[in-house]
């Protein structure tokens, strides 16, 4: 028997009517994800209770004893809507509805469907959905008016077709048969499925659908180019440009961007660029799914099969384009990213690019990648998806967006003047995608006296396929050896140093790292053994400053683990196991890092902070004692970026322990400079300056470079001599490890002011949230305590800058400040850790900004936050500020005094500006920004406003740092079983009461609760079921549990009413008060799931 709604009548159109119609409903009918091709409904949803095959049987009966239905001729001739709960449907009209009228009475009536003789049946093919506002509602009207001006939408009807939904394949609609209309009528040949994308090729006479049939070059040029689509810039005027762009942009493979209906009909139409461009991904007649669409066109020696990939954004896609070459196959994913700059946008675009990625990773692994478009990206904002994705345009400039210079780019900016480099041109990193010497340009630049064809310069790059040439060294060991420089600080100066500051632990303390380790891995195994498949495999190893030795009483201990399973199962693994130790567990959940790049668990083992990081390269397990002997280019590291950054926090750890000469002399010197850069303020590489493995690379290129006999003290001086004379723009830090090759890092120098290289390939830049300020400003602290050290100052003096406390120099030597004041006061502690962790990961982004639109101002952050040392957390709320020192380049001796005062002034404004931007966008991100609960204010104040005495802000949450273990978009975490095929559970005497209530005799385990989720969607959709009387019940963060009913329940992360789903409790019906499913007690009365049913 099928089930409600999974079945399905309808009138499907031949071939080519689906063609002209299906490229409108890819990005507007929300049927078309779940395989709905363009038809006509006779009946949806109907319920039937016998098999498929006694249906099929009584239609066919039913169709072959009359007359009455024979072959009929359907035609659409006009566009007409239809308004639902939430949205308008748009459609095309049938000419004459008599015959399918009669069709679906006949039907209805064979398989006992109601008919409602007041609604009657309106015979429709639905083009889309759209939004209640005139703006949507007209631009899908006019698709479709566009489709029957352009084509003569008719076929001859002669069976109908019966589809399925396959709830195994995600809910699609398969095929299960066509009936004829009478016994005469042969078996239909119309297939079923959505339009394919097809290739079109132009023959010389029409543009025709073709099969891939030929081999690419391995080298060519590529390029990006918006065309803009703007009423306020006609086509017509711009035409005659944007082909001449076209034309002669050099590419092979063009990838446009805002292309209309108007641009394909007058770009294909073109002679000669149909002569240069006989590949497209679009027909010339095709009205196109968008108002702004993206099209690639391709020479003849450069043939391509394409797909469209939705984004996740409303009217936002992806042409993914595959070329065959001799040396292999090359994926190309076209974009447009969404516009704007607000932190809210920005994350909708780093979602969209993500997508894609993706989409390349699922379903290209082994393939080479570009990924090319306007991504809308500002030149201000780190770029996502840098671990995967290397942007290849290693020039200076390169701005494709550029109001200063382009006339329509000045009239359509909406957000600031700065040029912006928005066209992009992205290759797989670690592939062998590689630029061409001297093959990156911008094309579409107007000739003398003539004005832009877009708001965008093109921009296009010549690329080969194959291995790279070797790019020189950025450092040659033999010809970069470096002298000891003598100094008058002895190593007993600096053990002393490190001791009267805590830096170093006592043996009870290394006595409880060490045991916090044999506790993690001792949990780690217990995973393993708690799955009876055999194959399941972990390996727990520490990284960072406790790998190394170098760590303090206050270090935490950072692992990673090595593992054969997916990440997902690991991480569900391990908050199982630790909700079944229980609240008495040495093992306990501080916080769960799961939506970052790379995800992390904050653990408390033993009282032991520990961070983890999971690896999955279960390959490497079986010889991981060896694995330091594994040569570097073998295929065992042939792994995904992500998984090489993480594998290699261990891998480069173990490269410096076995190549430095004395590891009691580098830790000795380690904690030394650690410990002057935490004095000084320059401390912490989220914020840009530096922190313990940054250190490590810097102090081992130094070491290396050294006699092996050098000094703790000798290796701290010449450190100092050393990196107070680094040029940071001309010069990158490597290791010279000996058998690491040459690094193939290319640095974009506009973005990445400091480059310290990891050392295990993938290179990977070390500093990369360093920017011009905070490069600035450890240049100064270098070259301070180098004078100091030239001069014979003892090391306590050159800590405390020659006798200067560091905190109290900074807040004196400043006459003007940026000061961000953060409060919070709910009793939320996770809530407001977010907030706080969110605020100080945004500081680096106002750095850069105030960099690109101030950069005669510079600008020093006191990397901790602090407070007045009169102010107190009052009532535990959260109180406290962040510094940025601010002093402004002198101005030309020249200036008179008014225009001096003039210059003052617009560096002034401009700073308020930038400083309201910033403000602006924290107060508009409503993930973290809660203006109920806490105040965020951001402006520029003079000393004499500071508080009089500053401290640090040491405030401590009232839950002691642990986050709600459990808490998320789960209701429910899997049991072991349930995570890894074959797995048990634990020890039942190590469940909690909560998860062991099934009867001892039988020692059966409860159902897994069916989750609410599951519960809200058959409580509002099952047609049996009386939707208004249920409540449900949910936990509000400052009333407790409140009720709503189930229909005022708002699911978009987007609305101001919405609440996440894990606040659910319970579900009531309000006729007989009884709650038919509880998270509390695990009942559920609608499934029979969890503790059982009624």
């Amino acid at each position: 028997m099928a089930k409600p709604e999974a079945i399905a009548l309808v009138l499907l159109p031949p071939p080519h009517i689906r063609a002209l119609i299906d490229p409108v409903r890819s990005g507007n009918d929300k049927s078309w994800q779940r395989n709905w091709t363009a038809h006509i409904t006779v009946l949806f949803p109907f319920d039937i209770h016998f098999d498929l095959n006694a249906v099929i049987e009584s239609l066919q009966t039913a169709l072959w004893s009359t007359d009455d239905i024979q072959p009929f001729k359907i035609s659409l001739n006009k566009v007409s809507r239809f308004a639902t709960r939430d949205y308008e449907t748009v459609y095309f009209a049938l000419d004459k509805n008599d015959k399918v009228a009669s069709l679906w009475s006949l039907c209805a009536r064979t398989l006992d469907h109601p008919i409602d003789a007041e609604r009657g049946f309106i015979p429709h093919m639905t083009l889309g959905q759209t939004a209640r506002n005139s703006d949507s509602i007209s631009f899908l009207t006019v698709k479709g008016e566009r489709i029957l001006a352009k084509n003569n939408i008719n076929w001859d009807a002669d069976s109908v077709a019966l589809l399925r939904r396959n709830d195994d394949k995600g809910g699609i609609m398969e095929l299960v048969a066509h009936i004829p209309f009478n016994k005469d009528i042969p078996s239909s040949s119309v297939s079923y499925g959505l339009w394919d994308a097809p290739t079109y090729r132009f023959d010389g006479q029409v543009w025709t659908p073709t099969a891939l049939s030929q081999a690419s070059a391995s080298t060519f040029t590529i390029g990006s180019y918006n065309l803009l689509h703007d009423a306020a810039f006609p086509l017509s005027h711009r035409l005659p440009s944007l082909l001449h762009a076209v034309t002669n942009s050099g590419t092979d493979i063009l990838c446009l961007q805002e292309v209309s209906d108007e641009h394909l009909d007058s770009l294909l139409s073109d002679t000669h660029l149909r002569e240069l461009y006989p590949w497209c991904s679009r027909y010339v007649e095709t009205v196109m799914e968008s108002e702004r669409n993206v099209v690639i066109l391709a020479r003849k020696d450069f043939a391509f099969q394409w797909d469209r990939l939705e984004l996740g954004t409303p009217h936002k896609s992806a042409a993914v384009a595959r070329l065959q070459t001799a040396e292999g196959s090359i994926v190309i994913a076209a974009v447009h990213l969404s516009a704007g700059r607000t932190g809210p946008v920005l994350e909708k675009k780093a979602a969209e690019l993500s997508v894609a990625l993706s989409h390349l990773q699922t379903h290209y692994p082994n393939d080479d990648w570009i990924v090319i478009g306007d991504m809308n990206w500002p030149d201000s904002e780190p770029f996502p998806c840098q671990e995967e994705l290397e942007d290849i345009w290693d020039l200076e400039g390169g701005q494709t967006f550029d109001p200063t210079t382009n006339s329509i780019a000045a009239a359509t900016i909406r957000e600031g003047q700065d040029p912006q480099r928005y066209d992009r041109i992205l290759v797989k990193r670690s592939g062998r995608l590689h630029a061409v010497p001297n093959g990156l340009q911008l094309f579409g630049l107007p000739s003398a006296g003539q004005g832009p064809a877009s708001d965008h310069w093109g921009v296009s790059a010549a690329l080969k396929l194959g291995v790279a040439a070797p790019i020189a060294s950025t450092f040659v060991p033999s010809e970069a050896l470096l002298e000891t420089i003598a100094t008058s600080i002895t190593d007993e100066e600096l053990r002393q140093a490190c001791t009267d500051h805590n830096c170093v632990p006592t043996p009870d303390q290394n006595a409880a790292f060490a045991q916090a380790v044999v506790s993690l891995r001792a949990f780690i195994a217990s995973l393993s053994s708690s799955a009876t498949n055999d194959a399941v495999k972990f390996i727990a190893e520490p990284v960072g400053s406790y790998a190394m030795g170098y760590h303090t009483p206050d270090s935490d201990i950072d692992c990673v683990v090595v593992g054969n399973v997916s990440p997902a199962s690991f991480w569900d693994l391990v908050r199982v196991k630790i909700r079944r130790a229980g609240p008495d567990s040495s093992v306990k959940l501080r916080r769960f890092v799961k939506d970052a790049s790379v995800q992390m668990m904050e653990l408390s083992v033993d009282e032991i902070k520990m961070d983890i990081q999971y690896c999955p390269a279960g390959r490497l397990i079986e010889s991981w004692s060896t694995l330091l002997s594994i040569p570097r280019d073998s295929p065992a590291f042939t792994l995904p970026v992500s998984t090489l950054k993480t594998l290699n926090a261990y891998r480069d750890a173990l490269a410096l322990k076995s190549t430095l000469p004395s590891l009691e002399t580098f830790r000795l010197a380690h904690r030394s400079v650690k410990l002057f850069l935490k004095l000084n303020g320059l401390i912490g590489a989220r914020f840009g300056y530096l922190g313990g493995f940054h250190i490590a690379f810097l102090l081992a290129r130094v070491t290396l470079l050294l006699p092996p006999t050098v000094t703790a003290s000798e290796l701290v001086r010449t450190f100092f001599h050393t990196y107070a004379r680094w040029d940071w723009d001309a010069e990158m830090v490597t290791v010279p490890i000996p058998g690491v090759g040459p690094s193939t890092y290319r640095r974009n120098k506009l973005k990445e002011p400091m480059c310290i290289l990891s050392i295990e390939k993938p290179s990977v830049n070390m500093t990369i949230n360093a920017s011009i300020h905070s490069r600035g400003a450890l240049k100064e602290g270098f070259k301070l305590s180098d004078e100091l050290m030239e001069k014979g100052a003892s090391w306590s003096e050159v800590l405390q800058r020659g006798g200067l406390n560091p905190l109290n120099e900074f807040l004196t030597t400043y006459k003007s400040f940026i000061k961000m004041d953060v409060s919070y006061w709910s009793d939320d502690c996770m809530k407001g850790r977010a907030l706080v962790g969110w605020l100080e990961s945004r500081l680096v982004k106002l750095l850069v900004n105030l960099n690109a639109t101030n950069p005669s101002l510079q600008a020093r952050f006191w990397p901790t936050r602090l407070t007045s040392e009169n102010a107190d957390d009052v009532d535990g709320h959260f109180n406290g500020f962040y510094l940025f020192g601010l002093r402004s380049s002198p101005l030309p001796t020249t200036l008179s005094s008014a225009d001096a005062d003039l210059a003052k002034k617009k560096v002034l404004d401009s700073l308020i500006t930038s400083l309201r931007t910033f403000e602006t966008d924290i107060h508009s991100n409503a993930v973290y920004y809660d203006p109920a609960v806490s105040y965020v204010w951001i402006g520029q104040v003079g000393q004499s406003k500071l508080p009089p005495k500053i401290v640090p802000h040491n405030h401590e949450w009232a839950d002691k740092g642990f986050d709600d273990e459990f808490l998320g978009d789960d209701d429910e975490l899997d049991d072991i079983d349930d995570i890894i095929p074959g797995a048990s559970g634990a020890d039942s005497s190590s469940l909690s009461p909560e998860t062991t209530t099934a009867s001892p005799s039988t020692g059966e385990k409860n159902p897994k609760l069916r989750t609410s989720i599951d519960v809200l969607n058959r409580l509002l959709w099952d047609p049996d079921i009386k939707s208004s009387d249920f409540v449900v019940g949910y936990e509000d963060r400052f009333r407790g549990v409140m009720e709503m009913p189930i229909t005022s329940w708002k699911r978009e992360i987007e609305d101001e009413a919405f609440i996440p789903l894990h606040r659910i409790v319970y579900f009531r019906r309000k006729s007989d008060d009884v709650r038919v499913w509880d998270r509390k007690t695990r009942k559920d009365l609608l499934f029979g799931s969890g503790a059982g049913s009624i």
